[in-house]
């Protein structure tokens, strides 16, 4: 039997979605942004190509999406108590052996 899709997989999936989709705005908003006109260079009245001016083109792009942790880990303890403190943060990064938290029986690592 086989387990239905991981739901991590499925947002990740939609943040890459979006960020292509807003890639892809962006770069056809900048094109439209650039073109001076249907029919190539600008030209001057009499008929010669304009230099144009230089200039700065802005583009704001926005996307929605979920961010999530790439991996997380849960936690054991070999013996029942109650946690009297924590010594990390969530993000922190941890190596093996570094005390996590205490509790009133004795410290978890």
């Amino acid at each position: 039997m086989r387990a239905g899709p991981d739901p991590r997989a499925r947002s990740r999936r939609r943040l890459v979605v979006g960020g292509a989709v807003a890639v892809v705005l962006a770069a056809l908003a900048v094109a439209v942004v650039a073109r001076p006109g249907s029919g190539g260079p600008a030209r001057r009245p009499g008929g010669e190509p304009d230099p144009g001016t230089a200039g700065t083109v802005t583009v704001d792009v926005a996307a929605a999406g979920t961010v999530q942790a790439a991996g997380t880990r849960g936690l054991g303890f070999g013996t029942d108590g109650t946690v009297t403190s924590v010594a990390v943060r969530a993000g922190d990064t941890v190596t093996g052996g570094q005390l996590l938290a205490a509790t009133a029986i004795g410290r978890a690592r």
